[in-house]
């Protein structure tokens, strides 16, 4: 599972990628990614413009635009994702929630600005805590939920289709 020390890895390898184009989406859901280490992806994120947000061919075709970086993060250890939100807008990273499906996706945005990131699935409602205090989908040592992962992964697949 990824921790912090994952994400500062990817992190280091944002700032330090010269050869490869920019990273379009993240997908990082069901690992232990606290608030802390949320908030320095985000702020890395701003620190590489104008690489990001990255150019992107929409889907079906099309000519490319601006697209925000797609970063999932649902059932992870994050305590208080409007906080984190907030935050990060506070630094100058611009963030879609992309709540609206239909206009919001991996390729395109229905905000008339292109904003650096599209938390995906980030709030209160996919966060909420277990009755043991931990995030709901956080990781305990009997936890054995590759079959719900697996199936939320091909839900979210067609959702995005």
């Amino acid at each position: 599972r990824i921790s912090q020390a994952g994400v500062a890895a990817m992190c280091d390898f944002i700032r330090k990628n010269e050869h490869a184009g920019p990273v379009e989406e993240f997908h990082l859901s069901h690992n232990e990614i606290d608030d802390d280490a949320t908030l320095e992806l985000m702020r890395t994120l701003g620190t590489q413009r104008p690489k990001y947000p990255p150019l992107r061919t929409p889907e079906g075709g099309g000519e490319a635009g601006r697209v925000p970086v797609w970063l999932r993060l649902n059932h992870n250890r994050i305590r208080d994702p409007e906080r984190l939100r907030r935050l990060a807008e506070e630094e100058g990273v611009t963030v879609c929630t992309a709540q609206d499906h239909a206009a919001c996706g991996a390729s395109r945005c229905c905000r008339p600005e292109t904003p650096l990131v599209h938390l995906y699935s980030f709030g209160p409602t996919s966060q909420r805590l277990r009755r043991d205090g931990q995030p709901r989908g956080a990781v305990v040592a009997n936890d054995d939920g590759d079959e719900d992962r697996d199936k939320e992964r091909e839900r979210d697949r067609r959702r995005e289709r």
